[in-house]
This record gives C-alpha cells, structure tokens and sequence, in this order.
C-alpha cells in the first residue's frame, strides 16, 4: 500500500486537511498517454484486463451522502496485488467497525474483490483512541463506473455509484518501417510496450532481418478512455506487415475453444506458438555465464531473469501439469511445470504459489506473484526451461504447433479482421 497527504482546503472557511503523523503516507498514481482514436468503431474482441460486473444498480452519491465536514485526514492509496480492501483500511488506521462495515457493502458489489492497482480516496475524521471513522470512500474499479462508500446524513454508512462515460475505441496506427522498426512505431505514436508486441508478434511469422525500410507496418491497440480523461491501453489486436516483395503479413490475435493467441484469416491452418512471456517486465539477466550477484564469482545463469515489483503476477508460458509447487532450496518458492517432449518449465523466488501440483495449467493462467523468495537479491522471476533436463536458452526456445480451426471460427475471425483494420 502507497500513501500520501494532501494538504489543502477541502470545504472552505478555515477547515483544512490534517495530515497525520502516523499515517505513513505516500502516493501511488500514473496515467497511461496514448494518441486519440482514429475513428468510433467498438470492439468486442476480449482483452487482457480483468473483467468485472458492474454493481447492482444503487443511488447517485450526490443524492445519499451528506457532506464529510468532520474530515480532518485525506489518504490516497493503490491495492496493491494479493492484498485486500479491509487489510488496507485497518492499516490506514480506519475504525474496525467502519472496516467491517466498508468492506462487506463493496464485497456485495464486487464479489471477486478489488482488483490490484486500484486507486482509492480515503477521508478520515479526526482520531479517537487511535482510530479514525471513516468518512468517505471512493474508487474506480473498472472503466465504466466508480463505487463510493461515505455517510447518510444519519451517520451510516451506505454504498453508492457513478457511472463513467466510456470511450472504447481502439487505436490505429499505420506508418513506414523506416531503418528501425521500434523506433518507427514509437515515432508514429505506439506505446513503447505495444511495439514491443507487435514486433514480437511479427517475429513469429517473418524474419525481421529482412523487413525492407519502405515495408509499412499496421496495427490496431486496445485502447480505452473514461470521461475523467484516464486511459487504459491493452494488447495489440492486430499486427499487420505490408510488404515490397509482396509477402504481406496480417494476424489477429483471438480466440479459439480455451486457446488465445495470433491466427491467421488467410488459412485454417494455425500456427499456434508454445510459450509466451510468464510476466511483464524487462530482461535482467540472460541465459548463460555470468558474475553471480551473491556469490561475485562467474557461474553458469541456467535461465533468465525478469525485473518485476513485488506481487506481480506470474503466468503459466504453456499449457502443462504442474509437477511441483513449494519450497526447492534457492530456487525459494517455485512453480514447476511439465509440457509435452520432454519440456519442462521453472517459476522461481515466488512470494506466493497459486498453483497446486498434479493440476492442468493453461498458456496464460496465474499461477504465482512475483517475489524475493530463496537465494535472491530482490523481487524478480527466474524462468527455466529444460528439455530432456538439459536448460535451453528460454529467448530463443519456441516450440510451437499446428492446429486446424474450423470454417466458422475461420468466417469470424476474418470479419474481425476486417472491423479492426477500418477502425
């Protein structure tokens, strides 16, 4: 949990914001900038952002709430991954019986919780035997609306909400490769995480050694708005390749039967790629010998390792069994899968294991949070894949197989392909 105090008038006069000294407070708040849609067209097309139900219709705020004037403390915070919405309030130093009562009115909205890296405002009276009643509440769970819990002008507390206008547009970007393809992205606009798919994405079907600088690139972002001006910007949809030589390139990322991944409108034969990236986060130590960073002496780095805050979520790169789940020495606590071939994958330093041994995982599950845990410097993941128990170079290893889809899901998805690229 991030705080912070915010100082300021907040209802005239010369009532202002107390900040605390034991609050403890900092702030965690970022907002993503992306280029204006293009045009109005929607999409239905799911996204890697949680999904969640909109509460059950309740009252506007404006119309329930009486005014917060025994405000003396504002906080803002952001929940954190794996953490909870009445962990938070109590160490915000929220009355136990304002926490209770908070927390079970937003559980009957939100009966899966609040999703991590959720924003909130907290208003707090003035303190009382260490505690302090909570005044009013409020955060955006999802794009379309916002959840408030404050005070009727007979002191209870009740739970209300505001809807948000929503634009979700997605965004299209078209442009020449230039000399460098990044940077050609960048300079058109793309969000430096979205060129870096898009490339990805490219790379499983062309050699990007021999993309011309007068080949043109095109590709299609989730990309939402909401009428406070935040945005969200999600995966690339599209990725397309307009080729001198003729050879053009268009996939789609979808989804067929359990499987979401880059298909191809032109043929119902699939290549259906093996392994994705098991978290967000950049490369910090490759494959191969290096100096250990504990032991400062040369030592071969059997995988790879991804920089990520602690409590991120670590995803499952194919589908397999799990063969373990818990305590292995370093490797602290891990997550070990098993796929076909003889192909093994290794999760490792996990701060929690979300995984059961003898369960099926699927390509893209949770399966753990990122953590420190073992013989580690800091909250990073180590990935391993061995094959035949030799480790192999996870940058470079892309199993990947052939599937036919049928002529319906093959009629979708070119209709798909045909909405994105008029956005």
């Amino acid at each position: 949990m991030k705080f912070r105090t915010n100082i300021r008038e907040l209802f005239g006069g010369d009532r202002r914001v107390l900040a605390g000294a034991g609050a403890g407070l900092l702030c965690a708040a970022a907002a993503a900038v992306a280029a204006v849609p293009s045009a109005s067209a929607g999409t239905t097309e799911p996204s890697s952002s949680i999904t969640l139900a909109i509460p059950k219709a309740s009252p506007s705020p404006d119309t329930v709430f009486a005014d917060p004037t025994d405000a003396a403390v504002q906080l803002f915070a952001t929940l954190q991954p794996g953490d909870s919405l009445k962990a938070l309030l109590e160490r915000s130093g929220v009355a136990k019986t304002d926490v209770a009562t908070a927390a079970g009115l937003v559980a009957q909205s939100l009966p899966a919780g609040v999703p991590g890296g959720t924003e909130l405002e907290i208003l707090l009276g003035p303190s009382a035997k260490g505690e302090r009643r909570l005044e009013r509440l409020s955060f955006q769970p999802g794009q379309a609306f916002r959840l408030f819990v404050g005070r009727t002008l007979s002191g209870k507390l009740k739970l209300a909400r505001d809807a948000v206008s929503v634009d979700a547009t997605p965004q299209h970007f078209t442009g020449v490769t230039g000399g460098d393809l990044f940077w050609s992205l960048r300079a058109a606009g793309v969000p430096a995480q979205s060129a870096r798919e898009y490339i990805d994405a490219l790379a499983t079907r062309v050699d990007l050694r021999r993309v011309g600088p007068k080949d043109e690139f095109d590709l299609v972002i989730d990309h939402v708005r909401d009428g406070a001006g935040k945005t969200r910007t999600g995966p690339v949809l599209y990725a397309g390749l307009r080729r001198r030589d003729g050879r053009s390139v268009d996939i789609v990322r979808w989804t067929v039967g359990d499987r979401t991944g880059w298909f191809d409108p032109s043929k119902p034969e699939q290549r259906v790629e093996g392994f994705e990236q098991p978290v967000r986060g950049r490369v910090t130590s490759r494959f191969g010998y290096r100096i250990h960073p504990i032991l400062r002496f040369g030592r071969f780095h059997d995988g790879v390792d991804f920089g990520a805050a602690w409590g991120s979520p670590v995803f499952a790169a194919a589908d397999g069994v799990v063969t373990r789940a818990g305590w292995s020495g370093g490797y602290g606590r891990q997550v070990r899968l098993a796929h076909p071939d003889g192909v093994v994958t290794s999760y490792a330093h996990l701060s929690r294991i979300l995984a059961a041994p003898g369960t099926r995982v699927q390509r893209g599950q949770l399966i753990g949070l990122v953590g420190s845990s073992g013989f580690s410097t800091g909250a990073h993941l180590h990935f391993e894949v061995r094959r035949a128990g030799r480790p192999v170079d996870p940058m470079t290893f892309r199993p990947a197989g052939v599937e036919r889809i049928s002529a319906t899901d093959l009629a979708a998805l070119r209709a798909r392909l045909e909405q994105l690229r008029s956005i």
